[in-house]
This record gives structure tokens, sequence and C-alpha cells, in this order.
């Protein structure tokens, strides 16, 4: 029983440090900075944040948006 429990929460560990590894090679290939969305009336606004300023994206930009907001909300950061 002891060694079944210890087998299966290796395997968990294992799937763990993989999915850990999966994520943090996958925020490695996204862009740097935070995206904020902004609803005005019918609008979506999307907003890049780098540290320093702030900058429009427009709407020719949405494909670069959809990374951003993935990034931000799959990941929480």
């Amino acid at each position: 029983m002891n060694d079944l429990l210890f087998e299966e929460a290796n395997m968990l560990l294992a799937y763990l440090r993989n999915e850990y590894k999966r994520i943090e090679d996958e925020l490695s290939h996204m862009p740097s900075g935070r995206l904020t969305i902004a609803r005005s009336r019918r609008w979506t606004k999307w907003y890049l944040h780098d540290g320093e300023k702030t900058s429009y994206l427009p709407k020719s930009e949405s494909e670069f948006a959809s990374i951003m907001a993935r990034k931000r909300f799959s990941f929480r950061i």
C-alpha cells in the first residue's frame, strides 16, 4: 500500500515538474510587458505596459493583444 502511494506521488511530482517546465518555456517565448484591457461603451481598447510607459495597441495589433491576454490570464502574471 505504501509503495503504491509512493509511486503515485512520484508520478504526480514528475507530471508537475514537466508542466512547470512547459509553462516556463512558453513564458520565455512570450513578449515582455503587461496588457490592460479597457472597455469604453461598446469599444474594447488594449494598452501595453512595459514598466516605464503605456502604449495603446490599435485594432491592427489584435493578434499581439491576444497573445498578451493569454499570457496574463492563463498564467496570472
